[in-house]
């Protein structure tokens, strides 16, 4: 895997989880590591804004897709359903010496009802001591954590408790609720 020179790990809560290759990275990739160059800028916060900026500007969203093709596919490309937005960002941050992270779940900007098919990925950026939540398919920056619901983090360590199925049916009702 080739990674900046610049590159330092950071540390605390898990990070070191959150560093290297994982699944659909392709991080030992030229593409991945040149474009993360030219997307590292001064601070963290820099680079996770350049990250998302280039994605805007250069990633065109297509219908959903039941394959994941990771990042270096989504590069080639240019496009790509959630999932590809969601792996680029992360192979790009964590190229650039952040520490980041693909997660699944859902968005609920208020009361909803889940549906299977509104399951969505997003880029989690280590930056300044916190979880910034990448999510270049939406156009959200920094958003709001407490409207993302996350059953899924993508890694090398394992999938968590719904593993590498990330579609499923339900047989009831789900609710969530903050109090």
């Amino acid at each position: 895997m080739a990674l900046l020179p610049s590159m330092k790990p950071a540390s605390g809560r898990g990070c070191d989880n959150w560093q290297g290759p994982g699944p659909y990275l392709d991080l030992g990739e030229a593409p991945i590591t040149e474009l993360a160059a030219e997307l590292k800028l001064g601070s963290g916060l820099d680079t996770a804004r350049s990250i998302f900026e280039w994605l805007l500007a250069h990633i065109r969203y297509t219908a959903y897709s039941p394959s994941d093709k990771g990042a270096l596919q989504a590069l080639r490309m240019r496009q790509g359903d959630c999932t590809e937005f969601a792996h680029l960002a992360t192979a790009l941050a964590r190229a650039a010496g952040l520490p980041a992270r693909t997660v699944g779940g859902y968005v609920l900007d208020h009361d909803a009802i889940v549906k299977p098919g509104d399951y969505h990925d997003w880029a989690e950026l280590w930056v300044d001591g916190r979880w910034l939540i990448l999510d270049a398919q939406r156009r959200e920056f920094d958003a709001d954590a407490q409207a993302y619901i996350r059953f899924r983090y993508y890694s090398k360590h394992g999938d968590g408790t719904l593993g590498s199925h990330h579609r499923w049916r339900t047989l009831g009702q789900l609710q969530v609720a903050w109090q």
